[in-house]
């Protein structure tokens, strides 16, 4: 077989290796092939290693703060290889875990002040996305969890009421209540949040501007 031949047939091993790793990846339109490596050295302010989502907001955020930084994102692979491209697909408000893993407790203003900051960045993900038309699915829609067993609704509603989640939007919800959204079989409740939104991970990284300046 000819190089040519070898190199596309390679190309495209290569491509199948990075759309197996989620449904996200599987899904993106754009070829998924590696840009080509630096040569020669290269003088930035910045240097980012990742084009995940973390390094791809760090770009956007230091671009919009200081428009003169020469910004280098680095990245081996693909934008969204890693982690990125392959998580659940939503983004929600509110702490992981209890607040008093962060010393905070229910009524502390610190503790408001946190769960606004979740909330207003989902909708920055939002806001960002159309203004710079990153076609991700990008929906807010809200979160609904769920409770099918007794067991269940008793660590929903003690979730509920460790003070992690915004309120008063964020609410429990009747059997009756959670059915009229979700007609889950053996419903014994469930907590509702507007805060949530989906969105493809892995469109995001590829369509997202300083991805298209990524070097491996």
């Amino acid at each position: 077989m000819s190089e040519p031949g070898r190199a596309a047939d390679a190309d495209a091993e290569l491509e199948a290796h990075y759309r197996s790793r989620s449904l996200w990846l599987e899904q993106v339109e754009e070829p998924l092939l590696p840009r080509p490596s630096l040569q020669g050295d290269r003088d930035y302010d910045v240097a980012i290693v990742g084009a995940g989502l973390t390094g791809l907001w760090t770009a956007h955020y230091l671009k919009a703060l200081q428009p003169d930084l020469r910004i280098g994102v680095l990245e081996r692979e693909i934008a969204g290889f890693g982690p990125s491209g392959r998580n659940g697909g939503w983004a929600t408000a509110g702490l992981v875990g209890s607040p008093a893993a962060y010393g905070l407790r229910r009524g502390d203003e610190r503790l408001g002040r946190a769960l606004r900051v979740t909330c207003a960045a989902v909708d920055e993900i939002g806001a960002v996305s159309r203004a710079e038309q990153i076609d991700c699915g990008f929906v807010k829609a809200g979160a609904l969890t769920v409770a099918t067993s007794e067991p269940q609704w008793r660590r929903v509603r003690a979730h509920a009421a460790d003070g992690a989640h915004p309120e008063p939007e964020g609410s429990l919800l009747s059997a009756a209540e959670a059915r009229a959204l979700a007609n889950v079989p053996g419903l014994h409740g469930g907590r509702y949040t507007p805060h949530a939104a989906r969105i493809d991970s892995a469109r995001w990284c590829a369509g997202w501007p300083a991805a298209a300046s990524v070097a491996a």
